[in-house]
């Protein structure tokens, strides 16, 4: 059974800013604000991030391939796929704008 809690660690803080911090600093030099359909793409990506991490869990967790201490799922990592998802993007544009165009 798949238990979810609310009680983390301050430095999964860190982690999600950090994800926050770098989606930032590259959304403001590429102007990603001034880009037709660029935030619906950022936020559908994100999403399909958090989607595929958390299906790639619950299979695991199910199959008993690893667990989480004090608990089997916390929370607090959906926040962390999110912004790793919609950093990855920014990643992504930049690489692409920058290398092979």
């Amino acid at each position: 059974m798949v238990g979810v809690f609310w009680t983390w660690s301050p430095w999964w803080y860190f982690q999600i800013a950090l994800g926050v911090f770098i989606w930032l600093t590259l959304f403001l030099y590429r102007k990603s604000w001034k880009r037709k359909n660029e935030i619906p793409e950022q936020l559908l990506f994100g999403f399909l991030t958090l989607g595929i991490t958390l299906f790639s869990d619950v299979i695991a967790i199910f199959t008993n391939l690893w667990h989480y201490s004090g608990g089997d799922w916390p929370a607090i990592l959906w926040l962390l796929m999110f912004s790793a998802g919609i950093s990855a993007f920014q990643l992504f544009k930049f690489i692409d704008e920058r290398w092979f165009k």
